[in-house]
């Protein structure tokens, strides 16, 4: 086991992921009876969650100092309900905890330049199955090097005791689809830039490197942010793009 020391790096894009949450805890099923959102460092780097923050009905919520080693998962959970979680190991009990929509809302986790570093918009559908949508199952992040697939990468833990927090998910050897390859002639609104663009498994936009399929492709995912010279995934978008002209090009 590698202990990791010192200072720890500020989180970018997709390099904290949330891959698991517990937003209707009743009735048990085996779970503490408590919302917990359960975190991932992704990455082969230490990472710091100091002045990052939680998002979600239109409030932030910071984020405990702590720094999390690759390949950690963390649970974090109301600092009141700590107690519920005294047999888990590793809890990241937060002051002011957000109180999560039973039927869906965004959610995401920003760093402390409010950079997107995750974001979901979750719902019941998500859950897959109707029985287990009315509480105390939690919904699982199928496969983590696919952190943009939105309903196709969540579903309805399988675990007997309605979830594996801190641990890794019931569903995580069973990639979710990543049909979505490649878009053309996609706009972004603001600021303007036009091209063909490439959705590649890891969630970054690059022009692409063969000629466009004449396929429509429909994006319904996180949105795009600029990084560099290179597009990001980020937070809350719509987006239709098709291999028509410029003149047709989809506004995302």
């Amino acid at each position: 086991t590698l202990i990791y020391f010192g200072i720890g790096l500020e989180p970018g894009f997709n390099d904290v992921l949330i891959t698991e949450i517990l937003v209707d805890e009743t009735p048990s099923v085996g779970l503490p009876e408590s919302e917990y959102i359960e975190i991932l460092n992704v990455t082969d780097q230490l990472i710091s969650i100091k002045n990052s923050y939680l998002y979600t009905n239109s409030k932030f919520y910071m984020l405990p100092e702590h720094n999390l080693s690759p390949g950690e998962y963390y649970i974090l959970i109301p600092g009141t309900k700590a107690e519920l979680f005294r047999n888990f190991y590793k809890v990241l009990a937060m002051n002011s905890f957000p109180r999560l929509n039973n039927d869906g809302k965004d959610l995401a986790i920003y760093n402390r330049v409010n950079g997107t570093v995750f974001s979901i918009q979750y719902d019941k559908n998500w859950y897959k199955y109707s029985d287990k949508s009315n509480g105390g199952y939690s919904l699982e992040m199928i496969d983590t090097g696919n952190p943009c697939g939105n309903i196709n990468n969540w579903t309805a833990s399988e675990s007997g005791s309605g979830g594996t927090p801190g641990e890794i998910n019931t569903f995580t050897n069973t990639p979710a689809s990543k049909s979505l390859r490649h878009i053309t002639n996609a706009r972004l609104s603001s600021p303007t830039i036009t091209g063909t663009i490439a959705v590649l498994p890891s969630g970054t936009l690059k022009p692409a490197s063969r000629s466009p399929t004449r396929t429509k492709f429909a994006l319904s995912t996180t949105c795009l942010t600029l990084s560099g010279s290179s597009i990001k995934i980020s937070k809350a978008a719509r987006a239709a793009a098709t291999d028509a002209g410029a003149g047709d090009a989809a506004k995302i």
